[in-house]
């Protein structure tokens, strides 16, 4: 009986953070990954995985089995009140003497920064739409306009659930 109450526990509370099985909606070309108060497309091909990490955070890895890089995010926190472009800007860990652009992604704004360590890419996203921020980090060893196209995308596809 305990056994039973541990797995149905385990169930539950999996569902509690995130949706961890893709749902396709519309056409078999897409998935929508729904994460509490926001929804991302992904193209039909990919897979996305979310894992709750320490301090209840879920972090959500998106890859495509033959590509050259992951993207993940992650729900950073929720303010207690709007976050404004500088307190955003304070937020990343670009230095203050590069400028960072105000973009919009989606329902969500921000910025986006690219840089280069050790031979690996990484293309950065600090977003807010009112009191949520969001982060997300794309990784790759090489460079693929196509790749790149379909990240953007998919960063753009973020909708507020309200």
């Amino acid at each position: 009986m305990k056994q039973f109450l541990y797995i149905a526990l385990i169930f539950v509370s999996q569902s509690i953070y995130a949706q961890t099985a893709p749902e396709n909606f519309g056409s078999a070309d897409e998935k929508v990954i729904s994460l509490g108060s926001y929804n991302i497309v992904i193209p039909g091909e990919w897979f996305y995985k979310t894992e709750a990490k320490s301090g209840q955070r879920v972090i959500t890895t998106i890859y495509h089995p033959d590509g050259i890089g992951t993207l993940q995010f992650m729900s950073l926190f929720t303010a207690p009140k709007v976050v404004t472009q500088e307190i955003l800007r304070n937020m990343t860990n670009v230095d203050s003497s590069k400028s960072l652009n105000w973009q919009k992604w989606g329902d969500f704004s921000g910025y986006q920064y690219d840089y280069s360590e050790d031979g690996t890419i990484y293309w950065q996203w600090w977003l807010t739409n009112l009191e949520e921020i969001l982060f997300f980090v794309y990784n790759t060893d090489s460079q693929d306009d196509s790749e790149r196209n379909v990240i953007n995308s998919i960063v753009t596809s973020i909708t507020a659930v309200n």
